[in-house]
């Protein structure tokens, strides 16, 4: 292995490292949720026909304070060790559910199930791909028992390549989601329900 190789290797676990929450971050983080804090960030386009491509996106912070608002809702304690080592490794999750119409008969007008999602810059110079892609149902039905098949997707992007496409986190850097031919832009206006700037 080459001095260069190594370095570049040694590199990349240093700032996949770095991206990971620290106990002293998950725990500034559960000291810190209020009554009304929002987890997450939810992102639609949708038309008269259509719900169109719904996002749900959680960034590492962002799913821990999900997991405490969901104890809390549910009146259970929530600790540092209630916390899943999967949520500590500090990679970003992202649902898009499926485009479905709001009438059956208005299918046709839909994109229907996802198939793939990736995380870009605006210029297109980085593309970020999923490192797992979990399929779940969202199929669609009416009252007269017919129903319409539709899978939506579960995914998850590497935190310390979403990191550096964001750059600082206290000027982070807007950023798309872009979903067969839609794109969802992630605005300043939306990273504080995304980022938590924590000792």
């Amino acid at each position: 292995m080459t001095r260069f190789l190594a370095a570049m290797m040694l590199a990349f676990a240093t700032t996949a490292q770095a991206q990971a929450l620290s106990d002293a971050e998950v725990s500034a983080l559960l000291a810190d949720v209020g009554p009304g804090d929002r987890a997450g960030l939810v992102m639609s386009k949708f038309n008269i026909y259509c719900t169109g491509y719904v996002l749900r996106i959680l960034s590492p912070t962002a799913a821990v304070l999900d997991l405490a608002r969901q104890a809390r809702t549910e009146r259970r304690p929530f600790t540092l060790a209630d916390v899943p080592a999967e949520v500590k490794a500090g990679n970003w999750r992202v649902f898009v559910f499926p485009d479905t119409p709001r009438k059956i008969p208005d299918a046709r007008f839909c994109f229907g199930s996802v198939t793939h999602a990736v995380i870009r810059s605006k210029d297109d110079k980085t593309v970020l791909q999923p490192l797992t892609k979990t399929p779940f149902d969202g199929s669609v039905g009416n009252a007269l028992g017919a129903t319409l098949a539709y899978t939506g997707l579960d995914l998850t992007f590497d935190g310390a390549s979403v990191a550096a496409l964001i750059g600082d986190p206290k000027k982070p850097q807007p950023f798309l989601i872009s979903v067969g031919k839609s794109d969802f832009e992630v605005k300043d206006k939306h990273f504080r329900f995304l980022l938590r700037v924590v000792p």
